[in-house]
């Protein structure tokens, strides 16, 4: 009763009022209240996650943001690379984009780009959906009331920009994860291939990635930094960090393990 108590206020704020986050990596950015969960603004939103990607970004890089949704960690990226680097947002709902280009306007970052895009092992086009009863979250569909995106490899993106190879890749795309590391085969076996921080949605995706991890010399870790060798705990886990051999030293002491 205390807690329902508590969020009434939340519940009767407009959907489109802008407000000031509290707390977290986006303190004091301007963010529209009603474009995702209110813990995005008040500063509790995944606060493991914040600590991890704040740790591993730094000023200059370029990042990914693969499934950028409306825009949180998208900002906390132009943040954190500051006026020299870059970041690229990918996401294909138009509703999640609208609010991302607001984010981003309401801010004044101008070192992001937006791809309105689903990033896959292909380029082509793809049947997509919102999900019922959340305009903020969608996911590829086969479904006849879904419509059709844009969609985009990571290596095509990378043979069109190569100024645009990435440090840091973010990827959290409702279960499409290992479609979108195949369309990267080229990347992840590169020279310097990037740190990944991947949302893993269920043990099929889990086995998908670890074995295509795997096969290019990644280690995964979880946002503890110990080591995960199975698929199983992986999928456990949720989110990890897959890191290139090169770049574990470098990272296991960026992380503070």
């Amino acid at each position: 009763m205390i807690a329902k108590l508590l969020r009434l206020p939340l519940t009767l704020m407009p959907r489109q009022a802008v407000v000031p986050v509290m707390s977290g990596c986006n303190r004091g950015c301007r963010w529209v209240a009603g474009s995702q969960t209110h813990g995005c603004w008040i500063g509790w939103y995944e606060l493991d996650l914040q600590r991890v990607l704040a740790a591993l970004i730094g000023p200059a890089m370029t990042v990914w943001d693969l499934g950028a949704n409306v825009g949180f960690y998208t900002l906390a990226f132009s943040r954190f690379v500051g006026p020299r680097g870059l970041v690229v947002a990918f996401e294909p709902s138009a509703i999640n984009v609208g609010y991302l280009l607001k984010h981003i306007q309401l801010n004044r970052c101008e070192n992001v780009v937006v791809y309105q895009s689903a990033v896959t092992a292909d380029s082509g086009f793809i049947s997509f959906a919102n999900h019922a009863g959340s305009g903020a979250m969608s996911h590829v569909s086969a479904a006849p009331t879904g419509y059709v995106v844009a969609t985009v490899s990571i290596d095509h993106v990378l043979g069109a920009h190569p100024e645009w190879r990435p440090d840091v890749v973010k990827i959290d795309v409702e279960g499409a994860e290992g479609s979108v590391l195949a369309g990267g085969s080229t990347l992840l076996s590169s020279p310097v291939p990037p740190v990944l921080v991947l949302s893993l949605h269920g043990l099929s995706a889990s086995r998908e990635c670890m074995q295509l991890l795997g096969d290019h010399g990644y280690a995964v870790i979880s946002a503890g930094g110990g080591r995960l060798k199975t698929a199983e705990d992986s999928a456990a886990e949720g989110t990890v960090i897959a890191i290139p051999a090169s770049r574990l030293a470098e990272c296991a002491s960026r992380l503070g393990s």
